[in-house]
């Protein structure tokens, strides 16, 4: 860096350079430069990497007349970078505005500095007698500007800005303290699970952060459940069970989420500290319609009992597919069946109608 830079990292895989003084012309020399530096090869593991990164140029007083407004139009235009094709950089200008993708971008970030997020719950209960075991917490955002926007279209952009760090720790600290009001109020034995994004598991200080949440807010962490996904087995397997070991120390139950979509191995579900498996939605929706899904579905239950795992089933909608996954001794279900997510104040009424059923 030359005098008068300052270069900082602003979450996940985005870093913001403050120029200042700088002329058009330093400015573009100097976004030259890093892609000239980033395109060149990396060779990792005998293996060539390429990097092509997406610079977004916003100036004071032009576009902004603070940090955060000028962060959010350089960020504006970063991502027409990526729309078309990356491994350049664009200076902000008021047309980008209009684009749909990239206003959403900037919503988003804002939506998380004003609490427009809330969480939904959607109750999980045992097949062998009915009891409530737990319930998924669901993410949902309430925009002001776009109305109520599904987790589909927001949690992947989310994750591609980095902004699923603090929105995943936003998430876990609010379940937590959920769990400790349920606690207090005489609505025990609630296990509620999270969704980790794999990016939040790969952050070096992931176990260390929930360790502080927790110390926070003096949540148990055998009523909290993580549910991560099978593309986290993708990494080094050396380094997944490290961390799935320090959370299995912390008290926290570990779920495999959507489990039969992704790419994990006997090898790596056998070495896992995993307490559940959740078998996805999609081969729930063809139970009792076809002989070779519903084969498919024994299977995931019959190897999850030899490795000593629970199994619950998502997605369960009809009578039918619970009396079938009963038959197939599957632990537990959730779906439609049950309840739609609820938000807090409906949930606890849904638990008072069960609370003879709760453990």
């Amino acid at each position: 860096m030359e005098p008068n830079e300052l270069v900082c990292r602003i979450g996940g895989d985005e870093f913001a350079i403050l120029m200042e003084n700088a002329p058009m012309d330093r400015i573009a020399a100097k976004a030259e430069k890093i892609l000239q530096v980033l395109g060149e090869v990396y060779h990792v593991t005998k293996v060539d990497l390429h990097v092509t990164p997406s610079i977004g140029v916003a100036i004071y007083p032009d576009h902004g007349e603070n940090f955060e407004a000028l962060l959010m139009k350089a960020d504006t235009a970063m991502y027409k970078v990526k729309d078309n094709g990356k491994n350049h950089f664009q200076v902000y200008n008021e047309s980008m505005d209009m684009e749909p993708m990239l206003t959403l971008e900037n919503s988003l970030r804002k939506g998380l500095e004003k609490g427009e997020f809330i969480l939904y719950y959607q109750p999980q209960i045992s097949l062998e007698d009915g009891h409530v075991t737990g319930a998924e917490a669901l993410i949902r955002w309430n925009s002001p500007s776009h109305g109520v926007v599904s987790p589909g279209e927001f949690i992947p952009m989310a994750e591609e800005t980095g902004l699923i760090i603090p929105l995943g720790n936003w998430v876990f600290k609010e379940v937590c303290k959920q769990s400790v009001e349920w606690e207090r109020l005489g609505l025990k034995g609630i296990r509620v699970s999270v969704n980790i994004s794999s990016i939040q598991f790969q952050q070096l200080d992931f176990v260390e952060t929930l360790a502080a949440i927790l110390e926070e807010t003096n949540a148990n962490p055998n009523l909290i459940e993580l549910e991560i996904t099978e593309s986290i087995s993708m990494g080094s397997m050396e380094t997944t069970l490290f961390q799935l070991n320090k959370l299995k120390q912390l008290g926290f139950h570990i779920a495999m989420d959507d489990f039969g979509t992704g790419y994990s191995s006997l090898q790596y579900m056998s070495n896992f500290p995993i307490d559940r498996l959740k078998i996805d939605r999609s081969f729930i929706d063809k139970l009792n319609s076809n002989d070779k899904n519903d084969a498919v579905v024994k299977m995931i239950v019959l190897m999850a009992k030899a490795l000593s795992f629970k199994v619950i089933a998502e997605g369960v909608e009809l009578e039918r597919q619970k009396e079938i996954l009963k038959e197939m001794d599957c632990d537990e279900i959730q779906g439609y069946y049950l309840s739609h997510p609820l938000p807090k104040l409906e949930f606890e009424e849904w638990l008072r109608l069960h609370e003879k059923t709760i453990n």
